[in-house]
């Protein structure tokens, strides 16, 4: 039996590889173009996708307090109308209602703007390697065919963008929803230790 490349389980990165290789062949100057637009597109989600997690960890614990808020005002609904608390009470509950409804908005928003960088990427890319790419085809020192080839090479590398950034994005808020109940489950842990010593 022959021997293989051992690309069979990983051929998505062999064939970006493959491309990425054919592209720098083509033309090291327009590849630099393509790498610094993915570049500069990539280290932009990565900044909002970092933020969206702090707001998606402070919205769940914003909605954390308004459930424990609530809960807390009726079973002690005697106590707080005897103490003539009911108007504290309602004010706090509105506030971190509010705040709640705030870090949604802006996680939609920032989630909004995530969503149109990877077009953006590809189509600047895109439009990089063709101005530039074009003027070398005009001044006669980079080949039509060449160009045309690496353009779809492009395409060809700069598709699964979008599901990567959204990927990103996923994770992020993932992360951000999990850190509450990682909070809970480790106080959780700490208290049952502490009953299981005394």
């Amino acid at each position: 039996h022959t021997a293989r490349p051992s690309c069979g389980s990983s051929s998505f990165f062999c064939s970006k590889l493959t491309i990425f290789a054919g592209m720098a062949l083509i033309d090291p100057a327009l590849l630099g173009i393509t790498v610094t637009v993915i570049a500069v597109a990539v280290v932009s989600v990565v900044i909002a996708s970092a933020r969206i997690q702090t707001l998606t960890r402070a919205s769940q614990e914003a909605v954390g307090r308004v459930a424990a808020g609530v809960e807390r005002a009726l079973s002690a609904i005697r106590t707080v109308r005897a103490t003539g608390a009911t108007e504290r009470e309602s004010d706090r509950l509105e506030a971190d209602a509010e705040s709640a409804y705030d870090l949604g908005v802006e996680i939609a928003r920032l989630g909004a703007i995530l969503w149109p960088v990877s077009g953006l990427a590809i189509q600047g890319a895109f439009l990089a390697v063709l101005g530039v790419g074009g003027y070398r085809v005009a001044a006669g020192t980079l080949p039509v065919a060449d160009l045309i080839t690496f353009i779809l090479f492009l395409f060809m590398m700069l598709m699964p963008l979008g599901q990567a950034f959204s990927a990103i994005t996923t994770v992020r808020s993932a992360l951000g929803s999990l850190a509450p109940a990682g909070t809970v489950y480790s106080t959780g842990g700490a208290a049952a230790t502490r009953v299981d010593a005394a």
